[in-house]
Formats: C-alpha cells, structure tokens, sequence
C-alpha cells in the first residue's frame, strides 16, 4: 500500500497523483497543486484542485504542501496593502 503526502496532510484517498509537486496556487476556498510530468514532457502535467472548507485552511494546506515538497514558502499580501515583499524587494501590487 502506498500513502502519498497528500493524503497523509489531508487525512483522506486523494485521487493519485503522478510527478513531483512543482507549484501551488490557492484561490479562496480552492487549492491547486501544480505537478510535473513524470515523463519530462509537459503533455501529461497534472493540476489537483483541493475545496476545502475556508481560506485560513487552504492557506495552512498549501503552506504544508510546500513545506514537505521543499518549495519556497508563498508570501502572502494583505488585501489592503498596496505593496508586497519579494526577495527583499518591494513591489507595486495596485497596477
């Protein structure tokens, strides 16, 4: 039997997913999880989208997945904020 990280993080039979996690991307309630193609060619790349059941839980979702894929943490913005922080740079976000 194998488990994949997905399901030990959520708890539940995710559908399986081949390749290695390559990006995330949280929409709302919605988590994407961007994997490569485990054949190296990008005909057969693969999105898992993930509702879960508020934003605060598919940002803690997604800073997990993150965190055991070793990707770089998301740097997240306040929606009021008119600037962001990226690599120690400040950017315009209002264009």
């Amino acid at each position: 039997m194998v488990i994949t990280k997905s399901e030990v993080l959520t708890g539940r039979k995710e559908k399986d997913m081949k390749g290695s996690l390559v990006g995330t991307h949280q929409m709302g309630e919605i988590l994407q999880l961007w994997y490569s193609s485990p054949t190296g060619d990008e005909s057969d790349s693969q999105i898992h989208n993930i509702n879960c059941k508020s934003v605060q839980e598919a940002q803690d979702l997604e800073d997990e997945h993150r965190r055991r894929w070793d990707l770089e943490p998301v740097v997240r913005v306040e929606e009021e904020s008119k600037t962001a922080e990226l690599c120690g740079q400040i950017y315009a976000t209002d264009w």
